[in-house]
């Protein structure tokens, strides 16, 4: 059974000596040490490719249908790296580029959900005047 090391054991390991430690005790997954490393350790260059928000960003940026896996996100972990600040660049949001049917769909939805909510004071409204 692994145990948990301490805090201090913690800030002298590398992310990959913790992702392996961690990740071997029992309910902690790659998700937790990805936010363990980033919020409690601070380090600046791990980027959480366990993350659904990361994921679905890589979606939107590279203009795919399906969400990638955090096994294909991780490829662009190496492309990230590179740049200076480039978790910050996936943490900011995605580029005004981004397709224009997320856009659109966001617009669609809204409208239809004022319709709704108008369609709904209407009929309490009716039914107020047939009282």
């Amino acid at each position: 059974m692994a145990s948990f090391p301490s805090l201090e054991a913690a800030q002298k390991m590398s992310d990959e000596e913790l992702v392996e430690r961690l990740i071997s005790v029992r309910g902690i997954g790659a998700w937790t040490v990805e936010m363990f490393l980033i919020f409690r350790l601070g380090r600046p260059d791990v980027l959480p490719i366990h993350d659904y928000g990361v994921q679905k960003g890589f979606a939107i940026l590279y203009r795919k249908k399906a969400i990638p896996k955090a096994a294909r996100a991780s490829r662009f972990r190496r492309t990230l790296a590179a740049l200076p600040h480039g978790r910050k660049l996936v943490h900011v949001g995605v580029p005004s580029d981004a397709p224009e049917k997320t856009h659109e769909k966001s617009q669609r939805t809204r409208r239809r959900r004022t319709q709704e909510k108008e369609n709904q004071e209407g009929s309490a409204e009716k039914a107020i005047r047939t009282e």
